[in-house]
C-alpha cells in the first residue's frame, strides 16, 4: 500500500522522488518503508545506481518546519520558558547575526502552543536561543540526530548535526525551524515516533526473526529501548 500511494504521490506532484516509513512507536518496529525512483531488484541493470539506494536511510534533507517539536520538547523539559508566556513574534520579521528571520504571516505575541501551531520561525528562533547551543545539541542527539539508527540495513547515513561550537548566532537560530541541519527520513520517524512513545525511543528494526529450514530460529530482534 505505502509504495503505491507513494508512487501515485510522487507522480500527480511532478517530484524527483519520495519515500515513506511507517513505524510502531511502543516497538520501533518498520511497519513500511518504501521508496521513489524504485527499482526491481532481479533486474538491476535496467536502472541507474541513483535508483538502486533506500532514500528512507541513505538520503538526508533539511527538515524544517517537522523540527520544531524537539526544540519544543528540550525548552518544556529545561522550563526554560513558561508554557503560558507569550513569546513576540516581531509582525513577521526579526534580525539575528545580521539576517532578517521571516514568518508566513505577521504574528505578534503567542504561547508555546501557538509556536508549533502556527509554525512560528521566529519564536521558535527565540526559544531556541533560550535553551542555548548546548542544551540544545545535547537535545537532538538523545533524539538521535546526527548518528545513525542502527536499524538492520546497510548503507545509513547520519545526517548533519555540527557541534555548538561551530554555531554562530544565525545558524542556532536556523537549526531552530529546521535549516542547517539535515536528517534521513528514518531518523525523522524515529525522534517523532519517540515523543509519541513518552519519550523512549526505540531502536528501530526490519527482521523479527530469521528461521531456518527445519523451523528454528535463528535470529530474534526484540522491541530495543536505545541509550
Amino acid at each position: 500500500i505505502a509504495e503505491k500511494e507513494l508512487a501515485e504521490a510522487v507522480g500527480q506532484t511532478g517530484s524527483v522522488g519520495g519515500t515513506v516509513v511507517i513505524l510502531e512507536p511502543a516497538s520501533g518496529k518498520v511497519l513500511a518503508m518504501a521508496s521513489q525512483p524504485d527499482y526491481n531488484p532481479n533486474a538491476v541493470a535496467k536502472y541507474r545506481p541513483s535508483e538502486w539506494r533506500n532514500r528512507a536511510i541513505c538520503d538526508s534533507f533539511e527538515p524544517g518546519s517537522t523540527f520544531k517539536p524537539f526544540l519544543m520538547a528540550g525548552v518544556l523539559e529545561e522550563g526554560v520558558v513558561s508554557r503560558k508566556k507569550k513569546i513576540n513574534c516581531e509582525k513577521g520579521r526579526f534580525r539575528v547575526g545580521g539576517k532578517t528571520i521571516r514568518d508566513h504571516k505577521p504574528y505578534e505575541n503567542l504561547t508555546l502552543d501557538e509556536l508549533i501551531k502556527f509554525s512560528s520561525n521566529i519564536g521558535m528562533a527565540k526559544l531556541g536561543k533560550a535553551l542555548e547551543r548546548e542544551r540544545f545539541h545535547s537535545y537532538l542527539r538523545d533524539f538521535g540526530f546526527g548518528q545513525q539508527t542502527g536499524v538492520d540495513l546497510p548503507g545509513e547515513v547520519e545526517g548533519t548535526l555540527h557541534p555548538p561550537t561551530r554555531w554562530f548566532e544565525i545558524d542556532l537560530a536556523a537549526i531552530s525551524f529546521g535549516q542547517g541541519v539535515t536528517v534521513t527520513p528514518l531518523q525523522l520517524a524515529t525522534a517523532t515516533a519517540a515523543i509519541a512513545n513518552g519519550g523512549l525511543m526505540m531502536k528501530p528494526y526490519l527482521v523479527e526473526r530469521i528461521v531456518d529450514g527445519s523451523g528454528r530460529e535463528q535470529v530474534v530482534q526484540e522491541p530495543n529501548v536505545r541509550n
